[in-house]
């Protein structure tokens, strides 16, 4: 799989949920750096989770304290636990079945529902 590459673009504004971001891309891309015969597929996911459970406790305290859109907190939230399932779901998966979901997760979730929050907080600062 190709490494991906942080751009400034990415950036949402805030310097905690920014940096969880980029060690996001830092996760997947030394996976892609690494022999999949060496992964420790267990470990690797396991400490993955841990993160996301972080992150993703971060997002929502963030959504909450700016009184994010009910409608979309709930969808938001929703995805988050959609991507924790999911994440569950890859210990009999590929390395590169793996890589797939890290790479879907940063398009899918990280650059379009994280992109509305961004928005929705750049408004909130601007009221």
């Amino acid at each position: 799989m190709k490494r991906l590459e942080w751009k400034p673009e990415y950036l949402l504004g805030n310097d905690v949920v920014d940096a969880q971001h980029r060690q996001i891309f830092e996760y997947y891309n030394s996976i892609c750096g690494t022999e999949p015969h060496s992964i420790d597929r267990d470990h690797l996911l396991d400490e993955f989770v841990a993160f996301a459970v972080e992150h993703f406790a971060e997002e929502e305290g963030l959504m909450e304290h700016a009184h994010y859109q009910p409608a979309l907190f709930a969808h938001h939230k929703a995805s988050h636990e959609r991507i924790l399932q999911s994440l569950l779901g890859l210990r009999t998966k590929s390395v590169d079945e793996i890589l797939e979901f890290f790479g879907d997760w940063l398009v899918d979730h990280m650059l379009i529902e994280d992109r509305r929050l961004e928005d929705w907080l750049g408004a909130s600062n601007r009221s």
